[in-house]
């Protein structure tokens, strides 16, 4: 994500899951048992997650997220960070983490409640909701939704965006880094 950041030939990026799912998250009981000998490496890997969230919402160029599957774990933020989101037909969302006692990394505390209020923020994290796409949509986390395996809706969606690239169109973009570098604490 860093290098398609700083890569002046690159016009527009589009992110999506390789297979049935854009990040089903890991297996949290696992982790629940692991954590004590393995809270360096969780740590570095949130660390991970934060920057690529954090160079998503502020790389000067559109961001399109293609979403399928089920969107799970420390990858809800970068699902969420993109620009223009859209989703498959069987693609759903979901938090379990506060059920399992941990708290959402990936920046997804933060684009949540921006995205849909603090109320349905809540109803998420801590009653457990799957959201499914028409849900999604409803919610306003996707802007559209398309059917299965149609691809080439994200793309010409990326590309669109990509034509249009000017300064200008991502002027808006410059505003939110500085309030969510100021939110980060940058």
């Amino acid at each position: 994500i860093q290098n398609t950041a700083n890569d002046l030939n690159v016009k527009c990026l589009v992110i999506t899951g390789k297979g049935r799912a854009f990040s089903s998250g890991g297996d949290v009981d696992e982790m629940g048992d692991y954590l004590p000998k393995a809270g360096d490496l969780f740590y570095k890997l949130t660390e991970q997650i934060h920057e690529s969230f954090s160079t998503l919402l502020t790389m000067p160029k559109p961001v399109v997220s293609s979403l399928n599957g089920f969107i799970a774990g420390g990858a809800l933020g970068i699902a969420l960070a993109g620009d223009y989101r859209i989703a498959n037909e069987s693609t759903k969302l979901l938090s379990a983490h506060f059920k399992r006692g941990f708290v959402p990394a990936g920046g997804a505390t933060y684009i949540l409640p921006k995205l849909i209020g603090l109320a349905r923020t809540q109803t998420l994290f801590f009653g457990g909701k799957t959201l499914d796409s028409s849900e999604m949509l409803d919610w306003g986390l996707v802007h559209e939704v398309v059917k299965d395996k149609n691809k080439s809706k994200q793309l010409d969606a990326g590309k669109t965006l990509a034509g249009q690239v000017t300064q200008e169109i991502f002027l808006p973009k410059d505003v939110m880094d500085g309030e969510m570098m100021s939110f980060l604490g940058n």
